[in-house]
């Protein structure tokens, strides 16, 4: 079976459950997983899960101030976060994973999202990374999701949940024994829009600053873009990915395949 037959019945194996459809908008309200392929029920995916968003919300208002003033809010954003946290848990669960891997070693986490930016943050146009990620994850409390994931990645690819509608699907990123990256970029896109005023407010406030909505909302949107390929080009270097495109009538279409 070729890699387009694989990942259409991958895709097929959640897309024919009723259950796992939601409106876009009911998807952000809910548990927004990481895109990590060893995990093995359905998953509406982003990097890092919606913690992961939390960061990437932290990140374009950071961008979005003078330069004078950024490594300070980077100092008084990682002494506050647990504030933060509060703030984002009015709108979301804050879900976020380890690994057994990491468990073993007593890493402070096994998510390569969270990893790559803490040690790689210039590459991510990420300022604060080495210190904002630890807070993050030393802010997160019991009651946040925390999946402990099992085994090794052996990704086949990415795929790339979109649809024309407004229905999508969630998507088992291991199934049949075969892993998939899972990455939802509409339901990324509407988490962003509930979070933004609420994040925005407490941002502003922790820091003395506000910012341009405009101007923000524009760094957000690259921040994600950079995010989103160089987390790819890291961790799945030389992989494809396979476009899946839904719509109302829970139907879907495997497009084109791209090398990461």
């Amino acid at each position: 079976m070729d890699q387009r037959a694989i990942v259409y019945q991958d895709v097929r194996f959640s897309a024919e459950k009723s259950e796992n459809w939601l409106l876009i908008d009911d998807a952000a309200k809910g548990e927004v997983d990481c895109i990590d392929g060893r995990t093995t029920h359905p998953v509406f995916g982003v990097p890092g899960g919606s913690a992961g968003v939390l960061l990437r919300i932290i990140g374009a208002y950071i961008a979005s101030l003078p330069n004078q003033l950024q490594q300070a809010a980077v100092k008084q954003t990682v002494a506050q976060f647990p504030e933060l946290c509060d703030a984002f848990r009015l709108e979301a669960p804050l879900c976020s994973h380890t690994d057994n891997h990491a468990e073993a070693k007593h890493e402070l986490t096994g998510c390569g999202y969270y990893k790559k930016l803490r040690d790689e943050s210039r590459d991510f146009g990420y300022l604060g990374g080495e210190v904002l990620v630890p807070a993050l994850v030393n802010a997160l409390i019991p009651s946040d999701v925390c999946e402990v994931l099992q085994g090794k990645h052996q990704e086949l690819g990415m795929l790339e949940i979109t649809t024309t509608g407004k229905w999508i699907p969630k998507i088992q990123p291991m199934t049949n024994g075969t892993q998939h990256f899972v990455y939802h970029p509409q339901v990324e896109q509407a988490l962003y829009r509930r979070l933004e005023p609420g994040m925005l407010v407490v941002l502003q406030r922790l820091n003395g600053t506000a910012v341009q909505l405009v101007g923000y909302r524009e760094k957000l949107r690259k921040l994600t873009d950079r995010h989103v390929a160089v987390t790819l080009a890291k961790i799945a270097n030389g992989k494809s990915v396979n476009q899946v495109v839904c719509n109302d009538q829970r139907e879907f279409v495997v497009k084109e395949t791209s090398a990461v």
